[in-house]
């Protein structure tokens, strides 16, 4: 397991960076907070304060929220061993240019130091702390609603790695409150009867087919872990539970989005006809490792799709 702890470490660390020079909107430490972000593990039978003054988030508000109607809010969810500073794809911007929230929670430390969400039974509890992360998260989405006008039917989730498959597991169990999510570098349960969300929800995968630590074609991390499925399996899965027609429409070379590849190096594959409320993309970047680095227009692409399916 150690194995494949530290190759999923070494490929979300590439990611850390913050390429943006400086905020362009307000950024607030929570405001149930009471200090900096301590190591308590959150327990499934804390109230919303409790569990949010254990791990503070880090929240970058619009300039001015003042009679702008209800907000979206963009809940980031970082890879494995980083920290919630990091805005590597270029979110946070979206709080000037479209008035969102973008909330940063942070993970719990592992035994090792290393930040982690217990997501699904492959990633990445590694330690079996059994941190209760999807009652962490919807005390998270509350607490933010509780000091902002908080649009409910326009909450997203985007996840890195770890976070992508921690956005997977809300789309499954959170489904009353989260309307899409944007997965990166992730992907869901192997076993469909583990994720049975009670309503429709957007899902859009991003996944370079040449990753070595959340491989394509779907692996396990070290030779004793559990198995994950395959890229296109896991987007199956969202296809099938989404209602949308079995065979999905193809675009080679649609984007060119991560700039150190040549070329429109993102494929989309896309299922139409879902119900209401639910879709299921995936946005395949041919050449890509586990750490893309993707440009700026990256995050207009993601906010694109993220509105394009706010709850109806």
């Amino acid at each position: 397991m150690l194995l494949g702890l530290g190759g999923l470490l070494a490929g979300c660390t590439g990611a850390q960076a913050d390429p943006s020079a400086s905020q362009p909107a307000r950024v607030v430490a929570s405001p149930t907070a009471t200090g900096g972000v301590p190591t308590a593990t959150a327990s499934a039978g804390g109230s919303t304060s409790d569990l949010v003054a254990a791990r503070p988030y880090r929240l970058v508000e619009p300039p001015d929220t003042a009679g702008g109607g209800p907000a979206p809010l963009i809940v980031v969810l970082h890879g494995y061993g980083q920290e919630i500073a990091s805005d590597a794809f270029h979110l946070d911007p979206l709080a000037k240019s479209e008035g969102a929230l973008v909330v940063h929670p942070p993970g719990t430390p592992d035994v090792l130091g290393r930040r982690f969400w217990n997501a699904t039974d492959v990633c990445c509890d590694f330690f079996a702390q059994g941190v209760d992360d999807v009652a962490y998260l919807r005390a998270v989405i509350d607490d933010v609603s509780a000091h902002h006008d908080v649009d409910p039917k326009r909450v997203y989730v985007v996840g890195y790695s770890n976070g992508a498959f921690m956005a997977q597991r809300l789309a499954c169990d959170l489904a009353d409150r989260v309307a899409a999510i944007v997965s990166i570098s992730g992907v869901n349960f192997l076993d469909p009867a583990a994720c049975q969300p009670s309503e429709h929800v957007a899902v859009l995968q991003v996944h370079g087919d040449a990753d070595p630590v959340v491989q394509y074609l779907g692996g396990r991390f070290g030779t004793d872990g559990a198995l994950y499925p395959s890229v296109t399996a896991s987007i199956e899965g969202w296809r099938d539970r989404n209602e949308c027609a079995p065979t999905p429409e193809v675009e080679e070379s649609a984007f060119d989005l991560a700039p150190r590849l040549a070329g429109a190096e993102t494929a989309v594959t896309r299922y139409e006809g879902c119900a209401p409320g639910g879709a299921a993309e995936l946005w395949t970047v041919h050449g890509g490792s586990h750490d893309i680095e993707f440009s700026a227009a990256f995050a207009s692409k993601v906010w694109g799709f993220l509105e394009e399916h706010a709850r109806g």
